[in-house]
């Protein structure tokens, strides 16, 4: 079944029958959380896994009972989704149903009734995995039915384990799925049968979600080393052979593969006759990048010399070009290959592919990461070209981690581009203040750099506009850089608070605390009490529990009120908690006013003693 004859079917489904959950499926979402979860994000122990899977099976129970899905497993199901279990709820299931906790009838019919009526998706996942324990021709319907659907697929592979043709089963679902769907029926698949065997070689590395994945099944299965250790190289077989090394090496050597070394061998030995197409070419290339980085492998000199020998043909330049003009394959295996041949193409030839993507991440780090020196002032008028608007001449923010997404894609082109700028001493003070009124954070930090590295040039502007600019950048780190690079320190606070409330008066029966330090005195002019404050003097202290940043905060003030800053937040929860429960707290003075440390002694008022 083609991919159109796959969307075909699923939308006549989503027609026919409305209230179940057959949406349109996007091929690149569809399963990717229960795919993700079983490939390697798998966080529940075993234990886990089994108690969540046994107290599912006897909510169970209890709807079997009102045959109907009760609330209690309608919660549990959106708590804990079955994919984090699911090998163990199938388990279960056949063990209550062997030990007749369940009716048989009354648990088929529920499976059915979820299956078939439920709108809600988990809920139909767990009528696949209950139908799995009924072997018949309603169930297998239902099950390959849902399973031709991505978000289905792997419950329909857990259900058929119990089946006696489970490998057809699961062929049937490799042939006809899209996506992760494919990929999950992939990997359960045992290519035994001669068809079997030559849809695996030919057709079953073939995905849209994860290539490299399921060339690297492709080539791991154990039923079909045997292949390729007797597989005659042909014409009609060469590139199917290219295709599996191609997305296999691009992030793996070619010794990891048990059969790698062996069908590398045999594959370059018809290399010349037979590569002709880009994929060929990526394969090739591929190959002599596994070879070449690892000396202790010991390939065959054949391996090595024959790769060398055709990739520096000349003619792979006009291949290269044409499948840029005409992308068939994934960017991320072009600029691969285009980056590990040393061929570096013209900006203007990867213009298919900014057009699929304009801010793709895989080509801003080929250009601008790999390749800088080469492509920055390509990059510099593209972007100029194509910059969205909201992305500069803005009201700057601080943008946090959470706040980032594929939205600001065209802002990273903009730090690694003036990264790149700045590396090349590039000289252009218009666009790095331009982009001081970016919104994020980061290619404000990247302006300042450049603009630093270009400071005798500066022209007259540049400092007034950095004045102009400075108010109004969020960020303390670049607010504080901007001032450094107009030579300016940052202006003190000059700030006096009303203390008539604090009624303090020091007397030789108080209690000495502890000795510490005034933090932020550096944020005000301490210059306003020169010789106006000295050693032994008394500082009031003033509770500030509205403080958004330390709800402990307590202000050191003079006796006139002026602020000299606060007590350390190490410091200051006790005196806090005294202050906030009615005691009198006050400082004394044991260092000169205007040194870069102002040290002082923390006093608490104690009554006078009757006389």
């Amino acid at each position: 079944m083609s991919k159109e004859s796959i969307y075909q079917f699923i939308t006549e489904m989503s027609t026919k029958y409305p209230w179940l959950p057959y949406v349109f499926q996007d091929p690149n979402v569809a399963g990717a959380i229960d795919f993700n979860y079983i490939f390697g994000k798998d966080s529940l122990s075993t234990k886990a896994k089994e108690i969540l899977a046994k107290q599912l099976v006897e909510l169970l129970l209890d709807c079997l009972v009102d045959n109907c899905v009760t609330e209690k497993l309608s919660e549990f199901l959106k708590e804990n989704p079955s994919h984090k279990y699911i090998e163990y709820l199938n388990r279960y299931l056949q063990l209550y149903l062997s030990e007749s906790f369940f009716g048989k009838k009354s648990l088929y019919e529920f499976g059915i009734q979820l299956t078939t009526q439920s709108d809600n998706i988990e809920e139909v996942k767990l009528g696949m995995l209950i139908l799995g324990v009924f072997e018949n021709d309603i169930s297998k319907q239902i099950l390959k039915t849902l399973g031709l659907h991505s978000e289905f697929t792997l419950y329909a592979l857990e259900a058929s384990k119990n089946f006696r043709r489970h490998n057809t089963f699961v062929f049937e679902l490799a042939q006809n799925t899209l996506g992760y769907g494919k990929l999950l029926s992939l990997f359960l698949l045992n290519p035994i049968t001669q068809e079997q065997i030559k849809w695996t070689f030919e057709q079953g590395a073939i995905n849209e979600v994860n290539p490299n994945l399921a060339a690297i099944i492709c080539l791991e299965k154990t039923d079909m080393i045997g292949f390729y250790r007797d597989l005659v190289m042909s014409k009609d077989n060469f590139s199917s052979v290219s295709y599996l090394f191609a997305f296999a090496l691009e992030n793996s050597d070619l010794k990891d593969f048990s059969i790698g070394i062996e069908l590398a061998t045999k594959y370059i030995r018809t290399a010349a006759d037979y590569s002709r197409s880009f994929i060929d070419y990526a394969a090739l290339i591929l190959i002599q990048r596994s070879v070449l980085l690892d000396n202790e492998a010991n390939y065959p000199q054949e391996i090595q010399k024959q790769c060398l020998l055709i990739t520096k043909q000349p003619r792979w330049e006009v291949v290269v070009i044409n499948e840029l003009n005409n992308p068939s394959l994934p960017t991320s295996l072009i600029v691969e290959v285009i980056n590990s041949s040393g061929f570096l193409p013209h900006f203007r030839n990867f213009t298919q592919l900014l057009l699929k993507d304009p801010y793709d991440m895989e080509l801003l780090n080929f250009f601008l990461v790999i390749n800088p020196k080469h492509y920055w002032q390509s990059v510099y008028y593209y972007l100029l070209e194509q910059m969205p608007l909201g992305v500069l001449d803005v009201e700057p923010q601080y943008l946090s981690d959470d706040d980032l997404g594929v939205e600001h894609k065209p802002d990273f082109w903009l730090v690694y581009l003036l990264k790149a700028m700045r590396k090349e001493k590039h000289q252009d003070e218009d666009f790095y203040l331009r982009c001081l009124t970016a919104r994020f954070q980061d290619v404000r930090i990247e302006a300042v750099e450049a603009l630093k590295a270009i400071k005798p040039s500066w022209s007259k502007n540049v400092v007034s506009t950095l004045e102009k600019l400075y108010p109004l950048e969020p960020h303390p780190e670049i607010k504080k850089n901007i001032l450094s690079l107009i030579g300016k320190k940052k202006e003190k606070k000059q700030q006096f608070v009303d203390i008539s409330p604090i009624q303090i008066t020091p007397s030789p029966f108080d209690i000495y605390l502890f000795d510490t330090y005034i933090a932020g005195t550096s944020f005000h002019d301490l210059s306003v009490i020169d010789g106006k404050v000295k050693i032994g003097d008394t500082l009031y202290l003033l509770r500030k529990p509205n403080n958004p940043y330390d709800k402990n905060a307590i202000l050191v003030v003079t006796e006139i009120g002026y602020v000299l800053g606060y007590i350390p937040k190490v410091s200051n929860k006790l005196l806090a908690l005294k202050m906030d429960n009615g005691e009198k707290i006050y400082a004394v003075l044991l260092t000169d006013a205007l040194n870069d440390r102002l040290d002082i002694q923390i006093m608490q008022c104690k009554e006078r003693p009757e006389t």
